[in-house]
C-alpha cells in the first residue's frame, strides 16, 4: 500500500474518531425535538461545539455547523452580500490566491457589481498586511484572507491583520480550513468570521463550521432556508454523528498538537534528505510554512512523471484537490 501524503486534500480518518463516529451513528432522534431523546442529542451537539471552539478560544455559541469549509465560506461571502449591509457596502478586499470556495463566490459578486480588490502575494507567498489594510475604504464590506495556503503551506499573518482592523468598521473573514488544529495561536485573534473543517485534522468528510461573532452574525443572511436551526443561520437537522466526530478530532488535534508538529518536522527532514540527489529548490521560506507541507521544485523533473514514478510508493499531488480536472495550474503558481 503506498504511503498517503496528500493530507492537505484530506487527512486519513483517525481510528479513534472513526470509533466515535460509528457509535454516534447509532444514536436515535432529532436534536431539535423537544422530548428527552432530542434534548440528549442537542446536548451532544453542544458538547461537540464546545470541543471545536476550545481549539481557537471561541464561544461555542458562535459556531454554526456546516457541511464543510466550502459551505461556510459561501455563507460568509454570499450571506454578507445579501444581508442589509451588502446594500450599501459593495467593496471587498481579499488576496489573489484564495481557495476557490472564496474566489468563486467573490467572482459571482463581481458579476453583480461588487468591486473586488485582490492583493497579490510576495515572492515568499505571503500577502502584505499593510497592503490589505490600505485597500480598506468606507464602503468596504469585508476583508477576507486565508490562514494557510492549501498548496504552499504558507501561513499568513492573520493575527496582525485582526489587530490592524480591530477599530475599523469592517468585518474580517479568515478561511482557516488548512490551519485549524495546526496553527493554534494566530487563530485566537479577534476574527469576526472564521471557517474551519474536520477532514483536514483526521476528522470525517462532510462537516465543518463557521464561527461568527455576534456583530457578524447579525449581518449574515442565511443561505439555506426551511427551519430555525442554529440560530436561523443554517436550516436543516444538524448531523449529530458528524458533529460529535468533529469534536473528538478537534480535541485530539489540540491535545496532540506538539507531538504532531514534531513528527511532521521529522518527516519533512527525512523527505528532504531522500530528495537531496534531485537538488530540490524550496519555493517558500520554511519559517513561514506549515511543518507538514513541502512546496518545492525538482529541476528537470516533470510533475506528472514524478507522480507516476512514485505511484507504488506514495500518493502525492502536483496541485490542490480543488483544482482537479482544471486544465490550468493552481493560481498560486503564477506568483
Amino acid at each position: 500500500m503506498p504511503a498517503y501524503l496528500d493530507c492537505n486534500a484530506s487527512a486519513p480518518l483517525d481510528p479513534r474518531v472513526a470509533r466515535a463516529l460509528t457509535e454516534a451513528l447509532g444514536w436515535v432522534g432529532n436534536p431539535s425535538a423537544a422530548h428527552a431523546g432530542g434534548q440528549h442529542l442537542s446536548f451532544r451537539v453542544d458538547e461537540a461545539a464546545a470541543r471545536v471552539a476550545r481549539v481557537v478560544g471561541r464561544d461555542p455559541d458562535e459556531l454554526v455547523f456546516t457541511s464543510g469549509a466550502t459551505e461556510a465560506n459561501n455563507l460568509v461571502i454570499r450571506g454578507l452580500a445579501e444581508g442589509r449591509r451588502g446594500e450599501t457596502r459593495r467593496h471587498i478586499v481579499t488576496s489573489a490566491i484564495e481557495h476557490r470556495s472564496v474566489s468563486a463566490p467573490l467572482a459571482a459578486l463581481a458579476a453583480r457589481g461588487f468591486e473586488i480588490d485582490r492583493v497579490p502575494p510576495g515572492r515568499d507567498g505571503r500577502v502584505s498586511i499593510d497592503a490589505m489594510v490600505d485597500r480598506v475604504r468606507p464602503d468596504t464590506l469585508l476583508v477576507s484572507l486565508h490562514a494557510a495556503h492549501p498548496v504552499t503551506g504558507v501561513l499568513q499573518d492573520v493575527d496582525a491583520l485582526a489587530e490592524e482592523l480591530a477599530d475599523a468598521d469592517v468585518l474580517l473573514h479568515v478561511d482557516a480550513a488548512q490551519a485549524y488544529g495546526k496553527a493554534l495561536d494566530p487563530l485566537r485573534a479577534p476574527i469576526d468570521l472564521l471557517t474551519v473543517s474536520a477532514h483536514k485534522i483526521h476528522g470525517p468528510v462532510g462537516v465543518g463550521g463557521l464561527f461568527a461573532s455576534p456583530r457578524a452574525r447579525s449581518l449574515l443572511a442565511p443561505q439555506l432556508l426551511g427551519g430555525h436551526q442554529q440560530g436561523g443561520l443554517r436550516a436543516g437537522t444538524v448531523g449529530v454523528a458528524l458533529a460529535h466526530a468533529f469534536g473528538v478530532a478537534a480535541s485530539l488535534a489540540e491535545s496532540e498538537h506538539a507531538a504532531r508538529e514534531a513528527a511532521t518536522r521529522e518527516l519533512r527532514r527525512r523527505a528532504l534528505e531522500a530528495l537531496a540527489p534531485l537538488a530540490p529548490i524550496p519555493l517558500v521560506d520554511p519559517a513561514h510554512q506549515q511543518a507538514h507541507v513541502l512546496y518545492l521544485a525538482l529541476p528537470g523533473v516533470e510533475g506528472a512523471s514524478a507522480v507516476a514514478a512514485l505511484a507504488d510508493l506514495a500518493w502525492v499531488a502536483t496541485g490542490s484537490a480543488c483544482e482537479s480536472g482544471a486544465a490550468r495550474p493552481s493560481p498560486v503558481l503564477r506568483y
